[in-house]
């Protein structure tokens, strides 16, 4: 839709393969290790949507991201981080609610919690707008929304 708009999109991707199929789709492929590309990418961006999978170390995302903005100056009017449901831990078929306490029984729900805290606490200390998207079955073989819609 953004592109649609005559909005410039950018996307990273840590291989050669991913930045390439990204440029095939008329995107700005960027390899999130290299500083100067995020950089120059950051500067532009009145928006970004992190959907990076946390690892043992938090979000690949944060750590990438926060200092490409702060060495390029600049600071989004919106930043959105993909999360996981697994945030509630297993309600056991019940109803989850954004209000409710956040209970991880994974390893993947508790990096989701540590990303999503890291996420909001930078954008309270920064005054940057940050939401959050908890999105349901994004782990296991066969359980991606992509796969249902099949």
């Amino acid at each position: 839709m953004a592109r649609d708009a005559g909005m410039n999109v950018a996307a990273t991707s840590r291989s050669p393969e991913g930045r390439a199929a990204l440029q095939a789709q008329g995107l700005v492929a960027i390899d999130p290790a290299d500083e100067a590309q995020m950089a120059s990418a950051a500067r532009n961006a009145p928006a970004v949507l992190i959907t990076v999978q946390p690892d043992a170390h938090g979000c690949p995302g944060l750590r990438a991201v926060i200092p490409a903005l702060s060495r390029a100056g600049a600071w989004p009017d919106w930043i959105g981080y993909v999360s996981s449901t697994a945030v509630y831990g297993d309600r056991d078929g019940g109803w989850a609610f954004e209000d409710d306490a956040l209970n991880a029984a994974t390893v993947e729900g508790a990096r989701r919690v540590k990303a999503e805290t890291g996420w909001l606490d930078i954008g309270r200390g920064m005054g940057l707008t940050v939401q959050l998207f908890r999105l349901s079955a994004l782990y296991g073989p066969g359980r991606s929304v992509v796969d249902r819609l099949r």
